[in-house]
């Protein structure tokens, strides 16, 4: 008994020190992907003239990644929840996007330049999917539908392969059946007629 509450308590610091830690290595990863698309953004802007650095659009996407990098340890899945849910009971008919992410998005809509709208609108997504991940990281509520998610996306699309096996298999029987049903009664005519 007392080996298995032993067990108990170093399982439980593991898991304790383990969770603080991860935390940690999330937020890092979070700034570590940020660095990534801010160096590109510079990068893209250095190697085409036809957005300089005092241009607007690149000191509103650079001070979000900033912004970002900075406070992110602010971020919550479920504080993100729960002030949509709140937004969503108190103001029904309203949609809420900040006037930053507004000006952001006419900004790359308005570039000119195909392969720069583009290339800009990349790396839009690239910082949308690292704030996911890190969401993915250090949410136990996401992780969770998740994974439950994609068990049922699995199991949905086994099942249905195995109905339509099924099915088909049933239905191969039936013609089966049939075209012999069908031979046995041209067999009997054929044979009372002689």
């Amino acid at each position: 008994m007392g080996n298995l509450i032993l067990t108990a308590i170093i399982l439980l610091f593991l898991l304790t020190i383990g969770l603080y830690l991860w935390k940690d290595y999330a937020l890092d990863k979070l700034r570590d992907d940020l660095f990534s698309v801010r160096d590109d953004l510079f990068f893209l802007t250095y190697s085409n003239k036809k957005i300089s650095f005092d241009h607007q659009l690149y000191i509103t996407f650079e001070n979000i990644l900033n912004n970002t990098i900075r406070y992110g340890f602010k971020l919550s899945f479920m504080g993100a929840v729960i002030f949509n849910l709140l937004l969503k009971m108190n103001f029904k008919d309203y949609r809420v996007k900040s006037k930053i992410q507004i000006e952001f998005e006419n900004m790359i809509k308005s570039v000119h330049d195909k392969e720069l709208r583009e290339s800009l609108s990349m790396l839009k997504l690239r910082f949308e999917i690292s704030i996911f991940n890190y969401f993915l990281r250090t949410s136990p509520t996401l992780l969770i539908l998740f994974v439950f998610n994609f068990f049922w996306v699995v199991i949905s699309e086994l099942s249905k392969k195995a109905a339509t096996s099924i099915f088909t298999n049933a239905s191969l029987k039936a013609k089966n059946l049939i075209n012999k049903r069908i031979i046995n009664e041209i067999e009997y005519q054929a044979e009372a007629l002689a």
